[in-house]
């Protein structure tokens, strides 16, 4: 069958149907009866569909930095049956109500999956994200429906029903707005706001801060293992990591000197027990002033080449930590606030001092940076790049989500993107952060070498 469009505008009533070109997917396309919404259904493959909602004639502009995945050529059949619209592939099948926008999902020719339930979209009335909507969009589960994912959670629980959680992502608890269902689907929420996820008796929704609109994808794989490759077919396969990755590691909360670092792998091998790698942790810099200096000047790690070969010669490899911020007398520092693209919340640590307790009467100036920025994530990579060159072999990225200690409304108000005239604000773009920041070191090395995998550890 010829991919099609479906344009049902249920103002006056009746259904247009168009036939499009042979490169198109199928798309449908429906107005709501008093013609101020516009939801758009797009089937990506027979197993994944992008679901869109927003103010008829407004422009969706929300790209994201998740999704890579292209529209493939898709049988899709289309029928109008009782006022419904509904579209089916191979696999699933989706009924659309014109009147209230609300969407049916089934197996094709078997049992009903997920039912919307009502959705919003409210102007945001003050602030700096005025252009945009707080979106939210509400589904009907089964009582004894058990639902899994959203992320890291620290609750001890793997099924979200009943949970009430605001997703920003934070030092002990990272969110990804991922849910999968026991029926063997899953729901997918692209948006990087700060976004309220809420189960009860009645509801399962989501409800973020800023939006263009709704944007959500629903992604059939009848189990789990299903569900997590329609999700990486989405998102993008997980590189190959190193094969030493797959070995033993030994880490702590931090080696004090490169001798104390090299002993315990001395040591291991010396029991012949095997080890593949060894992560050295913060303050090998220094103190904080110098915080994330991309370099070895603390006592104890002079001559990191030697250091780093005689890991190496004792056959294992060498992680390193680096973090989204940097201390005022860093170089780091002083290039990211000539062009304006140091963040201006306070993040840890707070002391000046390497001590603890620390002394809160003498600041540590440290701030973190904006990674959105191109420029930005350059001068970054221009710094931890002489860690790669001493021989560091894969990278802990610490405090990506980043560590914030009083984020207000003028940090979320800040324009974050390349262009000004984008409008892109931290508060779009708060949950994106580690995203940003992990995505701009592994483009650039991999840009620099492909000689080597990139291995990133971070939260």
């Amino acid at each position: 069958m010829k991919p099609i469009t479906i344009a049902l505008i249920a103002a006056i009533h009746a259904v247009s149907v168009f036939s499009a070109s042979a490169n198109d997917t199928p798309d449908a396309t429906v107005v709501s009866t008093d013609g101020q919404y516009t939801c758009t259904v797009t089937f990506l493959t027979p197993r994944i569909v992008r679901i869109t909602k927003t103010h008829t004639g407004r422009t969706f502009r929300q790209q994201s930095l998740s999704v890579v995945l292209q529209k493939q050529q898709t049988t899709v059949k289309q029928r109008q049956t009782d006022g419904l619209l509904t579209l089916a592939s191979n696999d699933i099948t989706i009924h659309i109500n014109p009147a209230t926008l609300r969407l049916t999902f089934d197996r094709t020719g078997g049992q009903t999956l997920l039912n919307e339930q009502s959705f919003s979209l409210d102007p945001i009335t003050h602030g700096a994200d005025t252009d945009a909507f707080q979106a939210q969009q509400s589904f009907s589960l089964q009582k004894d429906e058990p639902l899994y994912g959203l992320g890291i959670l620290q609750d001890g629980k793997l099924n979200r029903r009943g949970t009430h959680r605001l997703m920003i992502q934070s030092n002990q608890e990272d969110y990804q707005n991922v849910v999968q269902s026991i029926k063997g689907y899953a729901l997918f929420w692209d948006n990087y706001s700060p976004t309220i996820f809420h189960d009860d008796e009645l509801s399962t929704s989501f409800h973020s801060q800023v939006a263009d609109g709704i944007d959500y994808y629903f992604l059939l794989g009848n189990d789990t293992d299903g569900c997590i490759a329609q999700l990486r077919q989405l998102t993008g396969q997980v590189p190959m990591p190193p094969l030493w990755t797959l070995g033993y590691w030994q880490s702590k909360e931090r080696y004090k000197s490169m001798n104390e670092t090299y002993n315990v792998v001395k040591k291991y091998r010396q029991m012949q027990i095997p080890i593949d790698g060894i992560v050295q942790d913060w303050q090998y810099w220094g103190c904080n002033h110098f915080w994330n200096a991309a370099d070895f000047l603390a006592d104890g790690f002079q001559d990191a080449p030697r250091w780093i070969d005689s890991i190496h010669a004792a056959d294992a490899h060498l992680m390193i930590t680096v973090w989204s911020s940097f201390g005022p007398f860093t170089k780091g520092y002083a290039q990211l606030d000539n062009i304006g693209q140091l963040l201006d919340f306070r993040t840890w640590p707070s002391s000046g001092s390497s001590h603890w307790p620390p002394r809160m009467d003498y600041p540590s100036g440290v701030r973190c940076y904006n990674p959105f920025s191109t420029a930005a994530r350059d001068i970054y990579w221009g710094q931890i790049q002489n860690l790669l060159q001493k021989g560091v072999d894969a990278w802990w990225m610490d405090s990506t989500e980043p560590d914030n200690e009083d984020f207000d409304d003028n940090d979320f108000d800040r324009l974050v993107g390349d262009n000004p005239e984008d409008h892109i604000t931290m508060r779009r773009m708060r949950n994106a952060y580690p995203l940003a920041c992990v995505s701009g070191v592994y483009n650039h090395q991999r840009a620099c070498t492909d000689s080597t995998r990139v291995f990133i550890m971070t939260r």
